[in-house]
């Protein structure tokens, strides 16, 4: 399999650690009559994605991108948010998923850490979208159905698009085989597309919103164009570019600029 690293000269992206304040500070947000704790925990959900992603670039050599300080930056809004969560008052049932998974987390940090290599990439990457489910049980169960869900459904858009990045880093360091490769990709493209729908149906959506959306997809599906490409070329950093820019359009959408 003919692998193609294109270099490219991106323009310095805002860094991971400018979020570290502002997912902590979203998640203790406390009396707000919306769903941003549970939005915001989805958006928590996708920065092992993109660690992994960081580590994965890291160990490819690939280093335009400035990936460990990212990666770095992403484990540590992360602990932040998780410890943010730990303090608050949840039901028994909610405070056992938060402790299981920073249980949990422990193993999969030391993964992404220490433990990526062309050989076990792959394995880690199943690991760390396991990991994923386990805290949207989270951020499902911090979620009041009174208000509105959009703001989790376009957060949800963001772990997709993160994970399937993820997924395309690998296949480009021929780390995964070409038909676990390819049910992958469908698998989330089909959940961003049905997600996506469901976003464009919100009668409530501002104009600035919908234009935000819309940029959204527009990546999303020249990205989707990448991923299911067979000419055998890859893109790494063209990838990890666009899944930036898609996570800094979801934020200022959450954030409602």
């Amino acid at each position: 399999m003919k692998s193609y690293f294109t270099n490219y000269k991106t323009a310095k992206l805002l860094p991971i650690a400018i979020s570290c304040l502002l997912f902590s500070s979203m998640l203790n947000a406390s009396g707000k009559k919306d769903n941003s704790k549970s939005y915001n925990a989805i958006m928590m959900c996708t920065l092992p994605q993109e660690m992994l992603k960081d580590s994965t670039l890291k160990a490819m050599d690939i280093t335009y991108m400035n990936p460990e300080t990212e990666g770095k930056d992403a484990s540590l809004s992360f602990k932040k948010s998780l410890n943010t969560l730990k303090k608050e008052k949840h039901s028994s049932s909610l405070h056992k998923n938060i402790i299981n998974l920073s249980s949990s987390w422990q193993k999969t940090k030391k993964s992404i850490d220490t433990k990526v290599s062309q050989e076990s990439v792959n394995s880690i990457y199943d690991m760390v979208v396991s990991f994923d489910k386990s805290c949207l049980v989270i951020a499902e169960k911090l979620a009041n159905k009174k208000y509105s869900m959009t703001k989790n459904k376009v957060a949800r858009l963001n772990l997709y698009v993160q994970q399937l990045t993820t997924l395309y880093i690998i296949k480009a360091w021929d780390s995964i085989d070409e038909q676990s490769y390819k049910d992958g990709v469908e698998k989330i493209i089909s959940s961003y597309e049905k997600n996506y729908e469901l976003v464009k149906k919100d009668k409530k959506l501002t104009a600035k919103t919908k234009g935000r959306l819309e940029k959204i997809n527009k990546a999303f599906t020249t990205f989707k164009f990448m991923t299911t490409s067979t000419s055998g070329r890859y893109m790494p950093v063209l990838a990890a570019k666009k899944a930036s820019n898609i996570n800094m359009l979801t934020k200022i959408i959450l954030e409602g600029k």
